[in-house]
């Protein structure tokens, strides 16, 4: 594929993957944990500095490799070809199409606001074991009009990301100076509670993780990015940097907002501050942030995971039918119908709700497998601030995967299941691809 994407549609790219629903729903968690506004913010800033390692690793790795498919290439390059089959076998099942179609019903539940007959609760067909609702059929209509947008022009997926990337931020921003300008807020909330403990904080970094994944999206498509061995770096920094000041701001709003006492355990942190702040009337104007957010996010995701499986495809890893780029619109137009088309069976089967519990899981092992490989000969001191900056990174994750075996055994032992049953079909397909030599 052509070279066509300059720097800032590519940092565009890695803020939209960040940007999420995390920062608006995981506060109120950690705030049951952490009932210290300093430690609240603290940890969030400490999240944007572990995910400003990573993405110096991937940078440096997609500047030696600089071909789509991130981990898929940096694992197939280092420790064999298997390893590279399994993370992109784990990228579509649980990676990229879950997150789209759980974003895609995020989405639809927002749009409910507006649309009162998009619910859940508004059923069009009931026949056991089959059901259907109008929630569902709107988040397969998103799903469906981004996969056309993001396989018809590159040119028009990357006016459209651009869009709702601008979009997005200057509603955050808007929200942000509002608050902080006009809202009912008190400066009092930002106090440290006699009841903070550490080791309650270093359970919350998981939560805040979760809010900064995304952070290696350029890496993805480090082959059509123009300029790639400098390029990929600045936008995973830039854009990492900026999602951190964004999220620093936007915790600092919820608290200038509520008081920790009020924010332990609430869900929707982001829509309960908006109200504190701004009165019943900001409900509408926070719904529709979270509708552009949450859409700018399943868009970028729409965009990335095909590329994993375009150059799965490429190696003859997968089928080469997905490794077909269209001669006009230069996109892998099969690999992106093929993520939509799974994206949609999720979100109509309802089955996407446990693989977004175990996919947390397998993304992180493979990402600190890859970061790992900067320790081996051939990569030592191909990251700046080696060795410290991916030995921060693989302690951080090599942690979190033991925290979430111990608390979650079963979504974790299915996550290793899932990568387990692609060992049969990498070996088909290396059959396959021996007969042919």
């Amino acid at each position: 594929m052509l070279r066509k994407y300059g720097l800032i549609p590519t940092t565009g790219v890695v803020i939209a993957n960040m940007v999420g629903t995390g920062i608006f729903t995981t506060t109120g968690f950690m705030a049951a944990m952490v009932p210290s506004a300093p430690a609240l913010l603290s940890l969030w800033i400490a999240g944007g500095i572990l995910a400003a390692c990573g993405a110096l690793c991937y940078s440096a790795l997609a500047s030696r490799y600089p071909e789509s498919g991130a981990e898929y290439i940096y694992l197939r390059e280092s420790y064999g070809a298997v390893w590279g089959f399994l993370s992109g076998w784990a990228s579509f099942w649980v990676g990229f199409a879950a997150p789209v179609a759980a974003a895609c019903i995020a989405f639809a539940e927002y749009l409910g606001f507006f649309f009162p007959g998009i619910s859940r609760s508004h059923p069009i067909l009931q026949a056991s074991p089959i059901s259907l609702n109008t929630n569902q059929v709107a988040a397969c209509l998103a799903a469906i009009t981004l996969m056309v947008i993001h396989s018809a022009s590159w040119k028009v997926g990357n006016f459209f990301q651009g869009a709702a990337i601008v979009v997005e931020v200057g509603f955050i921003f808007l929200f942000v100076l509002t608050g902080f300008v006009f809202g009912r807020g008190h400066w009092g909330h930002f106090v440290v509670s006699p009841d903070f403990l550490w080791g309650n904080a270093a359970v919350s970094l998981i939560f805040v993780l979760y809010g900064y994944s995304g952070w290696n999206a350029a890496a993805y498509i480090a082959e059509e990015i123009k300029e790639p061995e400098r390029n990929v770096t600045r936008s995973l920094l830039i854009g990492t940097i900026s999602v951190t000041v964004i999220y620093i701001a936007l915790n600092a709003l919820y608290v200038y907002a509520l008081p920790i006492g009020e924010m332990m355990n609430v869900l929707p942190i982001g829509a309960k501050a908006a109200t504190a702040l701004l009165g019943s009337r900001a409900a509408a104007f926070f719904a529709a942030m979270m509708a552009i957010s949450i859409l700018a996010s399943a868009s970028a995701m729409t965009f990335v995971g095909p590329r994993v499986y375009f150059a799965m495809a490429r190696d003859r890893n997968l089928f080469s039918f997905f490794a077909q780029v269209h001669p006009v619109f230069d996109t892998p137009v099969r690999s992106i119908y093929l993520q939509g088309a799974w994206t949609c069976l999720l979100i109509l089967s309802g089955t996407f709700e446990s693989l977004i519990e175990y996919a947390g899981f397998v993304l992180v092992f493979f990402a600190m497998l890859a970061v790992s490989s900067l320790f081996l000969p051939a990569h030592r001191r191909l990251v700046l601030g080696y060795p410290v900056v991916p030995g921060l990174f693989v302690t951080v994750s090599f942690w979190i995967l033991i925290y979430t075996f111990w608390e979650k055994p079963i979504p974790s032992l299915l996550g290793v299941a899932t990568v387990a049953m692609g060992l049969p079909f990498y070996f088909w397909f290396s059959s396959k691809k021996a007969a042919m030599q």
